[in-house]
This record gives C-alpha cells, sequence and structure tokens, in this order.
C-alpha cells in the first residue's frame, strides 16, 4: 500500500530519489503505554484485546512482542509494543487504541500461561508457538521455552495459586495494612487486627505476600467502623499499630526503651547480616542477597526476646512480626524487584527498633533516605557512610541522601 507520494509526474529524478513509501499494512504494531502497576501482569508473548473509536464494541486481539526496558520518566509509563493481524486493513496507523490484559497468575503475583505450557515460542515474533525446538517460520531464530520468559508451568495451576482478598479488606495506611480477623473459637462476634504484607493489585483484589492464612475470615466491609469504635475505647487499632511515619520525621523523639545487653547484642548482630542484604540489591546481586536470608532469620529467631520487661515486649513484637512478614516475603520470591519492595518495611521496622533499644555492634548505623524508591519514598540503613541505592542499584546507585547517624562506631551504650 502506498503510504507517501513523493514525486510528480514530470519532475527530474536522479538514482536514489525516494518517489513512494510503501507499507505491507496486513499487518501493523500497536504502540501502548503501561502505568508502572501494571508491569506485574504483563509478559512477553502474551495475548491481549484493544478497542478503537473507529469500531465501537469491536475487540481486536494481539500478542505483546517487545517491553521496554526503561520507564519514561515523564509519564511514569512503560512503552509496550503489540503485532496485530491486520488482513482487512480497518485499522489504520495513528489511530488511537485502549487495550486489556488479563492474567492469570500463581502465588507471589508471577503471570501463568496454561496455554504455553510446554511451548516453544520465537524471541522476535511471539505469534510463532510450536510445539516443540524448532526455528521460527518467519525469521529463522531458534525458538526459547515458555517457562524462559517467566512463564509459570502448567502443574502449578493448583498447587501453587496465590492467597486473595478482596481490595476492600485491608486499611491501607502509608506502606503497611492492618485487616481484621475474626476470632472463630469465642462465643461472641470478636475480631482482631493484625498487620499483613500485601503484593500487587490485582483488579478487585490483593495478593496477599503473607500475615494470612487460608480459610481465615476477614471482614471485607465495615473495617474502618471496627477500628474507629477501638480507638474510642482507647484499644490497639489502626493507629496504634507499627507507624508508617518514618522514625526522623517524628516529634518529639523517639524515647529509648531500656532492654537487656544480650538483646541489644541479637539486634547488631541482627544489623550485621541486615547490611550484607543491603550491600547485594545495591550491586544488583539479588542470588546473593538470597543467600543471606537463612541467616537473618537465624538472627531474628536467636533474639532473646523473654527477657524483655512489659513495655519493651509490647513494643518489639509488632516489629518483630514485620521483619518476619517481610523477610517470607523476601524469601518467597528470585525476583530482585520484590525484594527491594520488602525491604522497605524490613529496614523500617529494624530502624525503629535499633532507635528505641539500641544495638550492640562494633559498626556505625547510618540511615539514608530516597525520595523516588518504593513510589513515595523509602529509607534503609548501612554501616558506611558512602550512599549506595539497594532500591535501585546500578542505575541510580547515588540518589538518596543521608538522613542521620542512629549510632557511632562501637558497642551502644
Amino acid at each position: 500500500t502506498v503510504i507517501a507520494r513523493h514525486g510528480q509526474e514530470g519532475m527530474y529524478v536522479e538514482t536514489g530519489t525516494i518517489l513512494y513509501t510503501i507499507a505491507d499494512l496486513s499487518k501493523v504494531w500497536v504502540r501502548l503505554e503501561a502505568y508502572e502497576t501494571d508491569l506485574p501482569w504483563i509478559h512477553y508473548g502474551q495475548p491481549l484485546t484493544f478497542t478503537t473509536e473507529a469500531y465501537p464494541g469491536v475487540d481486536f486481539e494481539g500478542t505483546v512482542a517487545f517491553i521496554d526496558p526503561m520507564l519514561d520518566p515523564a509519564t511514569r509509563t512503560v512503552g509496550v509494543r503489540v503485532n496485530v493481524d491486520n488482513a482487512a486493513g480497518r485499522l489504520k496507523p495513528g489511530m488511537f487504541v485502549r487495550a486489556v490484559v488479563k492474567s492469570k497468575i500463581a502465588t507471589g503475583g508471577r503471570v501463568m500461561d496454561p496455554g504455553l505450557a510446554g511451548k516453544w515460542i520465537c524471541p522476535m515474533h511471539p505469534e510463532v508457538v510450536k510445539e516443540a525446538l524448532g526455528g521460527c517460520d518467519l525469521c529463522g531464530m531458534a525458538l526459547v521455552h515458555a517457562e524462559d520468559l517467566g512463564y509459570v508451568p502448567l502443574n502449578h495451576t493448583e498447587a501453587d495459586r496465590p492467597l486473595v482478598i478482596p481490595a476492600t479488606a485491608p486499611l491501607i495506611t502509608g506502606k503497611r495494612a492492618i485487616v481484621y480477623v475474626q476470632n472463630t473459637e469465642a462465643d461472641a462476634p470478636e475480631f482482631h487486627g493484625r498487620e499483613i504484607v500485601l503484593g500487587a493489585r490485582a483488579g478487585n483484589y490483593y495478593i496477599v505476600a503473607s500475615g494470612l492464612e487460608e480459610g481465615e475470615l476477614v471482614v471485607t466491609n465495615g473495617a474502618f467502623k471496627i477500628d474507629s469504635a477501638l480507638q474510642l475505647q482507647a484499644k490497639p487499632s489502626m493507629m496504634s499499630a507499627v507507624s508508617e511515619v518514618p522514625l526522623a520525621q517524628k516529634a518529639p523523639a523517639v524515647e529509648r526503651i531500656t532492654a537487656p545487653e544480650a538483646f541489644r547484642a541479637g539486634l547488631g548482630g541482627l544489623f550485621e547480616v541486615y547490611a550484607k542484604v543491603q550491600s547485594a540489591l545495591a550491586g544488583d546481586d539479588g542470588a546473593g542477597a538470597k543467600t543471606q536470608f537463612v541467616t537473618v532469620r537465624e538472627h531474628l529467631e536467636s533474639i532473646d526476646a523473654a527477657s524483655l520487661s512489659s513495655e519493651a515486649g509490647g513494643y518489639w513484637t509488632p516489629r518483630a512480626k514485620t521483619l518476619d512478614a517481610a523477610l517470607a516475603r523476601m524469601e518467597a520470591t528470585d525476583d530482585i524487584a520484590e525484594m527491594r519492595a520488602a525491604f522497605g518495611p524490613l529496614s523500617d521496622a529494624l530502624t525503629e527498633a535499633i532507635q528505641t533499644f539500641g544495638a550492640e555492634t562494633a559498626q556505625p548505623i547510618f540511615r539514608f533516605h530516597c525520595p523516588m524508591a518504593l513510589g513515595d519514598g523509602a529509607y534503609w540503613l548501612q554501616d558506611h557512610e558512602k550512599l549506595v541505592n539497594p532500591y535501585y542499584g546500578s542505575p541510580m546507585l547515588d540518589c538518596g541522601t543521608r538522613e542521620e547517624t542512629l549510632q557511632e562506631g562501637g558497642a551502644d551504650a
């Protein structure tokens, strides 16, 4: 099809003069912009549908052929290219479209596609799918296994389903989420608030990374009324859970709570292994960070909380639960982006504990802040003054500022 005419009858032309621009419009590209929150649900080779203003009510189909590795800082979107058959010629270059992707997911929000189980896909033409290894019919490139593109195998569809709750269930306070869980053993209706770790939002549901078990009953409507009633009665509520406000922003300053030396030594040891995870994430070494998780958990479980006073124990227990939940979320994935998302609440809880109790460690403890990390900014700790950002790694290694020195070198007094 001629899409542009550059020459006129009778004009003088030389070798190489462009007379016409032609294109095969039987296949077209659709260029889409996906928000950051859409990215967990989009994979190469994934089918989608889209509509146009020209043909209301008509759904067109295409296949994701390319996902831009860079995010546009101006629009906060990522470009997605879709290959579309256009044999009827109804799609014209320049049309505006709106697309919908429907994903099936396993635990951790991993995308699965039963139709691609055991199949082989062309890295250049995702519409070319074969039952066995071979070459692409269009370009000759060697096909790759669907699992190598990040799809969960078919045998995970039953045993590896994600745990989800309705989006109306959690009370979200900054980076934390509280749900009210029914005590089924009580004679009268009774609900207890519990802090959980949420994964990505999938439509009208949230994936639960940790904090809930299958079969537990949670309040899906009216949780805020329960919480308000508890606040009026001065009982533990959403507002008395671990605060989402970083301690550096609180006023007045945090009051120290006396804790035994053995407990503070445990916090010091926990910080030292935490620092290794921070260093690995800053170095884009997800595998290296994962090797430290067992050690982090061992240090967390070895901390002797039985010796704490009731006041100290009441402060430490919710922080310990946050640390455990964030660590479980990091242990459950090989995706460094997911590790970094869980590293935020892990850092906040450890910071609050160290600021409140102090830590027995020979290393100094510095606190840093990145205003761009995790959407609305995030904090982390380091054992040295040179800023290395664990949330972005090499692309933005020095993004952030040093906020404060929690502790000078040497054991805490």
